[in-house]
């Protein structure tokens, strides 16, 4: 099945106390022949809903990714229990032809920032 877009609600364990957060993904992109390595390879972040608004992400180019699985940090955050992660490939009007021919998430990780 292929989906334009991925994203996943993050349970609501985070105590009120919470502190920050990191968000890792573990993504491989599979390039189409011929792709300009300047293009965004995906986008990937946090979107809280009750603000309406991204809490931060990434928007690699194909320069930066490789051929295999790779370790990606997303963002950074506080959590207040609310937020979705999502993934996506980029968005290129009908004009352009997409750099891509898929995008695969194998893990995600949230780890504790330690001060």
């Amino acid at each position: 099945m292929i989906f334009r877009r991925f994203s996943c609600y993050f349970p609501p364990y985070f105590p009120r106390i919470s502190p920050k957060y990191r968000l890792s993904a573990r993504i491989r992109v599979e390039k189409a022949a011929g792709s300009n390595g300047e293009l965004r390879a995906f986008n990937a972040g946090v979107y809280d809903p009750d603000a309406k608004k991204k809490v931060g992400g990434i928007e690699p180019r194909l320069t930066d990714v490789g051929d295999g699985y790779a370790w990606f940090d997303i963002v950074t955050w506080k959590p207040n229990g609310r937020e979705t992660f999502y993934l996506a490939p980029p968005w290129f009007g009908s004009d352009v032809k997409s750099p891509i021919s898929a995008v695969w998430l194998d893990k995600l990780e949230i780890s504790l920032v330690k001060k």
